[in-house]
């Protein structure tokens, strides 16, 4: 309106007002800030508290030395003499003790057997594998317990070239069994079995006799139809001779079996040559089958040209001396 005065003002300007709700937020943060704090603060204590004092081992350790060196001060130089000698007796004593505890080890000799009587120019690993085949038969089912089916752990030729082997098991029982297996035939020559250095067991101080790691089971020593090459001297020892000296073991006791079950048969041959020497010892199961072989085979004549000569061989020698 033209002549009306302008409108009054204040000359200072009055702030805003602040936000209610923005206030109301920083006191809440401040508060959540101090509860925390003294929630920490409160952990600190109760921890502290609970844990042991520490102790200072730069401060203890010089305390105990001290203490330890007194004590052994004041113990007579002849008392601990005789603790030292007491202490180092009771040490022997118990190593003593343990070392009695433990199986005294074997001569690997008494894991060891002597072949002989095979084919010349057999390998002796043949040999090793032929006695996996018979320790499988003879022990059957029961041969996992003595580490079949790979019974023998190493075989050993000759050093002086000679048709011979050293078989060596990982059991003693199966030696003893080896041993059982005399005479047995591989590809058709029967085998000589013997110990090695006329001993069954020994440990290298000298001490000697069985040491069984099992007890030996029932063996199926029938179905290797083994007859013993062994003929101790008794007097159902026989002797023929007079043969071809290309007649094999099966040849012969193709020859004798008729007369009777034979229970131990040794054809005598040349070491390296395995050709016999004509003449063999045996023995049957029966004095009667032995009289009549004596009675049928003494004095025949072979193709060859030769004359058979049957008789008991002590028998015939006391009756000469």
């Amino acid at each position: 309106m033209k002549g009306a005065a302008p409108r009054a003002t204040n000359a200072l300007a009055l702030p805003p007002e602040p936000c209610k709700s923005s206030a109301r937020r920083g006191v809440t943060t401040a508060a959540h800030m101090q509860a925390t704090h003294s929630i920490q603060e409160r952990r600190r204590r109760r921890s502290r508290s609970r844990s042991p004092p520490r102790r200072s081992s730069r401060s203890a350790s010089p305390r105990r030395d001290q203490r330890r060196d007194d004590l052994l001060q004041a113990i007579p130089v002849e008392e601990l003499e005789r603790l030292k000698r007491t202490c180092s007796q009771l040490s022997s004593a118990a190593a003593a003790a343990a070392a009695a505890q433990q199986p005294p080890p074997i001569d690997p000799k008494a894991r060891r057997f002597y072949v002989a009587g095979y084919a010349p120019g057999t390998p002796h690993q043949r040999v090793g594998e032929f006695f996996n085949w018979a320790f499988g038969v003879a022990l059957e089912e029961r041969g996992a317990a003595y580490g079949g089916p790979q019974f023998v752990t190493d075989s050993k030729p000759s050093k002086d070239g000679k048709n011979y082997c050293f078989v060596d098991v990982g059991h003693v029982e199966l030696k003893l069994i080896a041993l059982m297996m005399d005479g047995i035939e591989m590809e058709g020559n029967s085998l000589k079995i013997r110990k090695v250095n006329n001993r069954l067991d020994s440990t290298p101080d000298g001490s000697s006799g069985p040491i069984f790691e099992h007890q030996l089971p029932q063996l199926n020593l029938k179905a290797l139809k083994i007859i013993p090459s062994d003929v101790p001297d008794s007097d159902r020892k026989l002797f023929i001779g007079g043969f071809s000296h290309h007649l094999t073991t099966a040849h012969l006791k193709a020859i004798l079996e008729p007369f009777g079950p034979i229970a131990r048969f040794n054809l005598v041959k040349d070491a390296n040559t395995l050709d016999n020497k004509g003449y063999a010892f045996f023995e049957y199961e029966t004095d009667e089958a032995a009289t009549s072989c004596i009675t049928q085979l003494n004095g025949m004549s072979t193709v060859t040209g030769g004359t058979l000569k049957v008789k008991y061989l002590t028998r015939d020698q006391a009756c000469t001396t």
